[in-house]
């Protein structure tokens, strides 16, 4: 049984087993759409939709053969695999640096892959019913999921895989585990890491169960690359109202809460998936994204193939269609920080005053521990004596803003830390370390929420979701309500922030105020010059520079240079990546996520005018043979920007809908009441011996010249910056005129200097 429940707009999905039938009810916010003032708003109001699918009596026998028949398929595999691997026919790292990096960081953890190898029993039993009983792409989809699992075969496979998510019970702790468990004490494995995801809609597989899906009219859609360099093509557009660090800070964000594994090769090791060129001998799970012969920059060097591997999928224990997992907790916790998994906390605490470890450099401030991985981290050079970080999430060393922000906040952990021991002399390291992260993570709940959310969604989708931080007062917990990761979230509509990355990253020095840059497809696993002192002049940079708007344009950095090593020519394409996972997780196209949030059935493309502008339409109308056809990432990034905003209205929604679940769904949230793990005081949470604020982060900014955690742009910067003051946050703004030195100790990154107002 499959719920969403939250309360505007409401989603529940259920069902139940009649007969032969199965009835799927959808209750959804039938969000009538309203143009008014430039406003496309969600309004509630309750549409129930009921689908009837007939499903043949499938006998205890035929399910029974389907699960032995599965054995023998994934035996098969398992050989071909074998092969593969002694055939040689794996990429190399050294040999391709880019897709070696891309595999790395979307590794699947141990338990991962065993939990794909269980899913892998039910996918396989699933084809063999559906031509056992000839049933249509519908019926598997919509029917199968719910039907009964009956026979030893298909009872031993379910026993197995529901151990993958047993709890050994919770106790109601103060503090929230590393792992996402028994946040809800009813449903333990609700926000867990390495759970699976949840949908909207029902996944549009072209087979039902996990063949990506095809175009309306039965042929092939458009090739991710094609849709790229026609409809992502980069063109400069600099965003007058928000700057770069908005795009920082939202991948900081999703890092905290998504990363979706790919399968793996079963040895392990430094081998990885080779899938170019696409035959026979490639792995079962290739998807790789073929080029077209005449393409522009990758055929100069005789390339005509990007190694894509699908996504890893879990294991829902039900026949039916193909879901995928989430490695992180889907809490917004600060994980990126302190890791997804108890042994990976471990390994970051210093074990002594409640302190994570550092890295001691002279005349820079603290840095993250080196890398304990150098050899196979795929962004150290041992034999330079260049090394790489690590921190509570893996994709730390992808640039350097990421860096930086993984710095800062470390820095902030400990300083507050250091504050609480000066508080409570008597406090030992368990409770030094326990209680900062509890802070950590309601201050970096107030920035999320506080500061990044409104930026993001405006004020209407804000207020549609109720997602304001509260001026007093405290928010209630609903244990109904089940904070898992969505599909459609993870992997379209929070990517909107691909299209506000500029291949220029500003850095402004302290003393002179000189500016310089760096450009992004030179720094991707390049955190080498923070050693140096490129944090604060690069976090300068960030709060004056300008983001791209939000619009279909990727810069050619993340087009034709993403992972890209140094001294290499090509890299790989982000935005055709976008394209091609959606599809390979199943994603319905674009316009049944504008029926499903507001209600409006798009019938032609011109119907698309009220969300998008006529010359982006007609793009779309080029390269798409039906308007259903289009792609959630790219129909949702050619959106207008909603009022006050930077996402078009499809995504506000979606985005909306997450972090509604994320917000009430969470029990340690920071203003819920009530709760074991609640803060006490109804106004403010204020430790005035430690500076450490939570509801009025933005108001009561900490100057201090001792431990600056990171410094903001002087007045002389600011004055040399012109018209690009105003892309400062108010409260950077504040701060900077206020402080002679510049130097700021951040009671949360944004709060100080993340000017994304």
């Amino acid at each position: 049984m499959f719920f969403l429940n939250f309360d505007v707009p409401k989603i529940k999905l259920f069902s139940s087993l009649n007969g032969f039938w199965v009835r799927l009810s959808i209750v959804i916010c039938a969000c009538k759409l309203t143009i008014g003032q430039g406003i496309i708003t969600p309004r509630y109001a309750i549409l129930q939709r009921t689908h009837y699918e007939w499903l043949p009596q499938i006998s205890e026998y035929d399910m029974d053969q389907a699960f032995i028949v599965a054995e023998h398929v994934i035996k098969a595999k398992r050989a071909h695999e074998e092969k593969i691997f002694k055939g040689g026919r794996l990429m190399k790292p050294g040999q391709y640096p880019s897709s070696a990096r891309h595999q790395h960081l979307l590794a699947p953890k141990p338990k991962a892959s065993k939990m794909e190898r269980s899913t892998e029993k039910f996918e396989e039993a699933t084809n063999v019913i559906k031509d056992m009983y000839s049933l249509s792409k519908e019926q598997v989809t919509l029917a199968l999921p719910h039907e009964e699992l009956k026979g030893r075969e298909a009872l031993k496979a379910a026993e197995e895989c529901h151990k993958h998510f047993m709890s050994s019970g919770c106790r109601d702790s103060k503090y929230r585990s590393v792992d996402g468990s028994c946040n809800n004490l009813y449903n333990p494995t609700w926000g867990k890491a390495q759970t699976c995801l949840q949908r909207l809609l029902p996944p549009d597989y072209a087979d039902g169960i996990s063949v990506p899906r095809m175009s309306k009219s039965g042929k092939p859609l458009p090739p991710a690359r094609v849709i790229s360099l026609y409809i992502h093509r980069h063109m400069d557009r600099p965003a007058p109202d928000f700057t770069h660090l908005l795009m920082a800070f939202g991948q900081f964000v999703d890092h905290d809460i998504t990363l979706t594994p790919i399968t793996g090769m079963p040895a392990g090791g430094p081998q990885m998936i080779q899938c170019c060129p696409h035959d026979n001998a490639t792995h079962p799970q290739c998807y790789p994204v073929l080029l077209p012969q005449d393409d522009p920059f990758f055929s100069k060097y005789d390339q005509d193939c990007l190694n894509f591997v699908r996504s890893a999928p879990c294991p829902l224990c039900s026949l039916g269609p193909r879901q995928q997992m989430d490695q992180l907790t889907a809490f917004v916790d600060a994980s990126t920080v302190y890791g997804n998994q108890e042994n990976e906390t471990e390994t970051l605490r210093s074990f002594r005053d409640g302190k994570l470890i550092v890295t001691k450099v002279p005349h820079t401030g603290d840095l993250l521990p080196q890398t304990d991985d150098a050899k196979n981290d795929q962004c150290s050079v041992p034999k330079r004596n260049l090394f790489c970080f690590r921190a509570g999430d893996a994709r730390v060393n992808q640039h350097p803003a990421l860096t930086s922000l993984h710095t800062i906040w470390m820095r902030q952990h400990n300083r507050i830390a250091e504050g609480l021991k000066h508080v409570n002399p008597h406090w030992d390291d368990e409770t030094l370390f326990w209680e900062t992260r509890r802070i950590i993570g309601a201050q970096f709940q107030m920035v999320v929420f506080g500061e990044y959310l409104p930026t993001v969604l405006g004020s209407h989708y804000m207020d549609f979701y109720s997602l304001w931080v509260l001026e007093s007062g405290f928010t209630q917990y609903n244990s109904k309500m089940e904070p898992t990761m969505i599909n459609e979230f993870s992997t379209a509509a929070y990517r909107y922030g691909h299209t506000l990355v500029d291949g220029l990253f500003s850095e402004i020095q302290e003393h002179s105020g000189h500016i310089s840059g760096i450009m992004l497809r030179n720094y991707f696993f390049f955190p080498f010059e923070l050693y140096d002192g490129q944090l604060d002049p690069l976090m300068k940079g960030l709060t004056l520079q300008p983001a791209q708007k939000f619009d279909p344009y990727l810069v050619p950095d993340v087009r034709n240079f993403l992972y890209r090593r140094r001294g290499n020519a090509t890299g790989l394409d982000l935005a055709a990546f976008n394209i091609q996972r959606g599809r390979d997780h199943g994603l319905q196209g674009y316009t049944s996520y504008i029926q499903y949030c507001f209600g409006v059935e798009i019938k032609k493309f011109e119907d698309l005018d009220r969300f998008m502008t006529g010359e982006r339409r007609k793009k779309l109308q080029d390269i798409y043979q039906s308007v259903h056809d289009i792609d959630l990432f790219t129909g949702g990034t050619a959106e207008s920007h909603v009022p006050d905003g930077v996402v078009g209205p499809t995504f506000a929604c979606i985005i909306g809908i997450q972090f509604y679940h994320l917000k009430f769904g969470d029990r340690y949230y920071f203003e819920h009441h009530g709760e074991t793990g609640s803060f006490s005081l109804a106004r403010q949470i204020s430790f005035s011996e430690t500076n450490i604020e939570i509801r009025f982060l933005s108001a009561e900014l900490i100057l201090i010249d001792i431990y600056p955690i990171s410094q903001c742009a002087t007045d002389m910067q600011i004055t040399k910056a012109g018209n690009n003051f105003h892309f400062l946050s108010r409260s950077c703004r504040h701060v900077a005129n206020s402080s002679k030195s510049g130097n700021v100790a951040m009671a949360s990154l944004p709060v100080a200097c993340v000017a994304i107002f």
